[in-house]
């Protein structure tokens, strides 16, 4: 009976993947080409499909790739990553503020350093070392001042209820 069940289950997680699995021809992958020389070099990829057979397909250029939750551009700049991860604190910055209704100041300063500043450290540490030039303290301070703002407004909101 055993056998039965596990065997059964087996064939629906097997039909499951392959529904779920996309084909060769569906497959895409990209080039991200580094440097401001253009080349027309073709980049083809080959897999097999399921008849047998091989199917073969250019690769497709792009400006920016995400690789490791980092994204990186061709010139290696990282600002459209900077921007990303200074966006996500902010938005996540406001919702813990609209999440609570009464908090202490404890309280929030402990979730932005556990929830927040790790993005914030994380979109710094990519950025710092070679490019400083694209003002990341500037973008770390404007979500700290953000943030500050927010605790001010909990403050106003606590005192004025009585």
């Amino acid at each position: 009976m055993e056998n039965n069940t596990l065997a059964a289950l087996r064939k629906k997680h097997v039909a499951t993947i392959k529904k779920c699995a996309t084909p060769p021809e569906q497959r895409q992958g990209n080039i991200l080409r580094l440097g401001n020389k253009k080349s027309e070099a073709r980049y083809l990829m080959t897999a097999a499909n399921d008849d047998g057979g091989d199917v073969t397909q250019q690769l497709a250029e792009s400006d920016s790739e995400k690789d490791y939750g980092v994204v990186l551009d061709k010139k290696l700049t990282f600002k459209q990553h900077i921007e990303q991860c200074t966006s996500m604190a902010n938005r996540i910055a406001s919702i813990i503020r609209r999440s609570f209704d009464h908090f202490s100041e404890e309280t929030f300063v402990l979730l932005l350093k556990s929830v927040v500043q790790p993005i914030s450290e994380y979109d710094h540490a990519v950025g710092k070392p070679r490019h400083k030039n694209l003002s990341i303290e500037v973008k770390l301070e404007e979500v700290q001042r953000r943030a500050t703002g927010l605790l001010d407004q909990t403050r106003i909101r606590r005192t004025s209820r009585g």
